[in-house]
């Protein structure tokens, strides 16, 4: 049985919907790097904006349930009929009815906090920042659940600090887990503890936890682009130009072309620091013109043809610059 959404129902949903926008955008916006943007708003205001949300959509959701009534937002006796009804919903993109589905249903939950599945409600409510149910399943997950169940569920908080910003906090989730999630996962995990690490100055442990994922993992190359610029900031420029010539030279046909663009445009712009012009514009040239990393080559190209005094070459990397957008 699916929701009925009435034109009350509606509205309130705009609301919910533009103030979920406005959210997500000031910090996709205040993590990049543009100092108007870092001037106009602060993590602090980020992180009282994100507070309101939270208890804006708590009240919602009470709201609506009094609103809707039972007979519009149904009640489950099985949690298999639940993550059904669920999946049906989040498969329309019908997002704040599946939140309002897993509230309605939150003492089911709660009292199968012993099935594996139990991860997948509290991962939807993070990820729509339904903050306040979250946090409320969780206590009662560390309360009746098993240790594999409780790692799931720090790792989904983990990542939602992640998204945040919140280092220390991401760190606090992701420790003891690591052994209890499955493979990707646990090498996912591996790669955001280096994030957090490297994000806290803290390049050395970083470089660690990047090595103890291995070659055969998918997020390999993440986690030598990490290392590499991890060995930048400390000035082992060798080591960083060494472990991205071993994935681009060892590991190619594992590394995504995008990824690969990446990898050629850091090491391009290490090499301009030590002044090898001649071994960076080899490596920005690897880059595909139609990459999302095709500017900063060419601009890349530019600088080193004029430190190579070849202006000829650095006014044709420089137009086809201009050119684009």
């Amino acid at each position: 049985m699916l929701l009925r959404v009435s034109s009350t129902y509606q509205s309130t949903a705009l609301i919910y919907g533009l103030l979920s926008f406005f959210t997500i955008l000031f910090i996709i916006l205040f993590i990049l790097p543009s100092p108007a943007w870092g001037q106009a708003i602060s993590l602090s205001d980020i992180d009282k904006l994100n507070r309101r949300f939270q208890d804006f959509s708590s009240d919602f959701y009470k709201t609506l349930a009094r609103q809707q009534g039972k007979d519009k937002i149904p009640t489950y006796a099985q949690l298999s009929q639940l993550h059904d009804a669920t999946q049906k919903l989040e498969e329309k993109n019908r997002h704040i009815e599946t939140i309002a589905l897993i509230i309605n249903n939150l003492t089911l939950i709660k009292n199968n906090t012993d099935v594996p599945s139990i991860s997948y409600f509290l991962r939807l409510l993070l990820e729509h920042n339904e903050w306040h149910s979250a946090i409320d399943l969780f206590k009662n997950i560390e309360q009746n659940s098993n240790k594999i169940i409780l790692s799931n569920a720090k790792y989904a908080f983990a990542k939602y600090y992640l998204k945040r910003q919140k280092w220390q906090r991401t760190l606090e989730y992701l420790e003891g887990i690591i052994a209890d999630i499955v493979t990707d996962d646990a090498h996912y995990a591996l790669l955001i503890k280096g994030i957090s690490l490297q994000n806290l100055k803290k390049h050395r442990q970083a470089i660690k936890v990047y090595e103890s994922i291995p070659n055969t993992s998918k997020y390999y190359a993440y986690a030598t682009l990490n290392k590499a610029v991890a060995y930048i900031r400390q000035d082992w420029w060798t080591d960083a130009h060494l472990a991205i010539n071993e994935i681009l030279q060892q590991h190619r046909e594992t590394v995504s072309n995008e990824m690969a663009n990446r990898l050629f445009v850091v090491l391009g712009y290490s090499l301009i620091r030590k002044e090898y012009y001649r071994n960076a514009r080899d490596s920005f040239r690897f880059v595909n013109l139609n990459s999302q990393y095709a500017n900063q080559a060419l601009l890349g190209l530019t600088l080193t043809a004029v430190n190579q005094n070849d202006y000829i070459g650095a006014i044709n990397a420089a137009n086809i610059l201009k050119e684009k957008t």
